[in-house]
């Protein structure tokens, strides 16, 4: 189960199928390398604000400052975690962040070219 250092929390717990709440997921990804594609199409613009207080900022500051998993994880340049949320309101909202020169910021590796590998994944536990 996961500790409470902050706030914000990414932990791999059991998502479940009993939580009515809406659920915050993230996807934590290692880029391997790039691909060809002859797939075109639009990507949906990712959102900086999910709510209660799950936004791209925040989420960067703790990147930045601490490690917010619950499991030992040391970031290699262009890794990317995404984050989205799972509700009845909200057709789709994401984000993702990705980790250059030594810091996470906004962004991603190339949806439609990337290889990538996923590290983990689990749901976002917020305290009050």
């Amino acid at each position: 189960m996961c500790e409470n250092v902050s706030k914000i929390k990414l932990c791999t717990c059991d998502v479940g199928s009993e939580r009515l709440h809406d659920t915050y997921y993230w996807n934590l990804s290692r880029f391997i390398g790039f691909r060809e594609s002859n797939i075109r199409g639009k990507i949906m613009k990712p959102s900086e604000d999910l709510d209660n207080e799950i936004t791209t900022a925040s989420l960067l500051h703790i990147l930045n400052n601490e490690s917010p998993f619950d499991f030992t994880y040391t970031p290699t340049e262009r890794d990317t975690l995404h984050v989205s949320i799972s509700t009845v309101k909200v057709r789709h909202k994401y984000f993702s962040l990705i980790f250059r020169g030594g810091k996470w910021a906004e962004g991603g590796n190339p949806v439609l070219t990337s290889r990538i590998q996923t590290l983990a994944n689990g749901i976002i536990e917020i305290s009050k």
